[in-house]
């Protein structure tokens, strides 16, 4: 299951299957697409679903279609930005498209036993880190969207952070952070079960750092999508997808299943039935989430189904594609028609 929250801060889940390419955001000058992967069995113990997002490709539009092409490699963390335009630099391709895009990379340091947030290079591999520096391998790119959804109203802001799931199986000696005093205290606490039940988790990952390999963290992506305008109904008919329908001003449950009943209805005898709505209610926060774990995720299956019944339209089989970069699926606005 792949675990979803909308702008109502209403969780769904949405069956998600491994080896699959769903469609998360789709608008008229606005493209997500995210791989669907299994999660190894030793490390769903700790609190994600079975599947999660793996791999995200994005593709914006610019006069005259499609130009830019955003990739996010969640085995190695590595960010493309490629375009039609051979000769442009990645932030040349975004202006085009109405669009700026900063990529940061968590940083951690023995030396402090802290980690923060730094900006580097959109195109730029994984660095190289002598200790006390390490990279945590959790990294996110900020990207905004002047006016994805072509209607003039104002600007989305996507959030793609690459998450990781750790489960070291090292061993440290306290002695080995001799030359960092705050590493070595923190170890010392440790080991005597006098550290702060507040820092305890955080300090056995930093300390396990250096010496985790590939075996011991499992990557994988989460999508944040945060509007700067108001989130009105009809806004959100601009914006589709499994994230993208509840990213603004989401529908009801009960408009949902209003409509698929409707929908299966006319499938089967073409009568074209419709049926009345209720207007939603007031405002709404405005960030919807894809990729949450099981902690964050909490459970509304009184409100929705546990495969997103009431959530979404139609089923999560619609909102398959063919690839990172192919945007064909049932509920597809992507057209970039009125770029000018």
């Amino acid at each position: 299951m792949v675990l979803l929250s909308g702008a109502d801060a209403l969780h769904y889940e949405v069956l998600g299957l491994a080896n699959l390419t769903y469609n998360l955001l789709s608008a008229s000058g606005l493209s997500l697409n995210a791989d669907c992967a299994e999660v190894p069995a030793r490390f769903q113990e700790v609190g994600t679903g079975d599947t999660v997002l793996g791999s995200v490709g994005i593709v914006l539009c610019e006069a005259g279609g499609p130009s830019v092409r955003i990739g996010v490699d969640v085995a190695s963390g590595n960010v493309s930005v490629t375009g039609s335009d051979a000769s442009a630099s990645a932030d040349e391709l975004l202006a085009a498209a109405g669009a700026s895009l900063e990529r940061e990379r968590h940083v951690c340091s023995l030396a402090t036993m802290r980690c923060a947030w730094r900006r580097e290079d959109v195109n730029t591999g994984a660095p190289s880190f002598a200790l006390p520096e390490m990279d945590s391998g959790y990294t996110r790119l900020r990207l905004r969207l002047s006016d994805p959804l072509g209607d003039g109203g104002g600007a989305l802001a996507i959030e793609v952070t690459r998450q990781a799931v750790v489960r070291p199986n090292v061993e440290v000696e306290c002695a080995d952070f001799a030359a960092w005093r705050a590493a070595a205290d923190a170890c010392t606490l440790l080991l005597k079960h006098k550290a702060p039940a507040a820092s305890r988790e955080e300090w056995v990952l930093l300390l396990t750092m250096p010496k985790r390999d590939a075996h011991d963290v499992f990557f994988y992506a989460q999508v944040d999508v945060t509007s700067e305008a108001a989130p009105t109904r009809r806004r959100q008919a601009l914006l589709h997808g499994l994230l993208g329908q509840r990213a603004l001003r989401p529908p009801t449950a009960a408009e949902i299943r209003a409509g698929n009943r409707a929908t299966l209805r006319r499938a089967v005898n073409a009568l074209g039935d419709t049926e009345d709505v209720v207007e939603g209610g007031g405002e709404a926060p405005r960030r919807a989430s894809a990729g949450l774990t099981r902690e964050e995720f909490g459970t509304h299956r009184s409100e929705f189904g546990t495969q997103g019944e009431g959530a979404i339209e139609g089923t999560q089989r619609q909102y398959v594609v063919g690839g990172l970069h192919s945007h064909s699926f049932d509920f597809s606005l992507f057209n970039c028609t009125w770029v000018a």
